[in-house]
């Protein structure tokens, strides 16, 4: 049996649909892409506009480590 491909995919909501814009990390499990974790975005009084350039650092770990369980991982 072959093994199943581990599968990462940090997809960027600009909240226009879902109201709140934010990060999301996804796993391929069992044929179909479920959240693992989000990072919504706090607004910063000085620089409104930083929006989509604001990551969590919660997230960028998440994502190394999967990285090192080796799955593959999209951006």
């Amino acid at each position: 049996m072959a093994k199943a491909e581990k599968k990462a995919w940090v997809r960027y909501d600009d909240g226009k649909e879902s109201g709140e814009e934010k990060y999301e990390l996804l796993l391929w499990e069992d044929g179909e892409w479920t959240t693992s974790m989000a990072a919504k975005f706090v607004a910063d009084a000085e620089r409104p506009d930083a929006g989509r350039y604001f990551v969590s650092y919660q997230l960028v770990l998440e994502i190394c480590r999967l990285s090192r369980l080796g799955y593959t991982i999209d951006i």
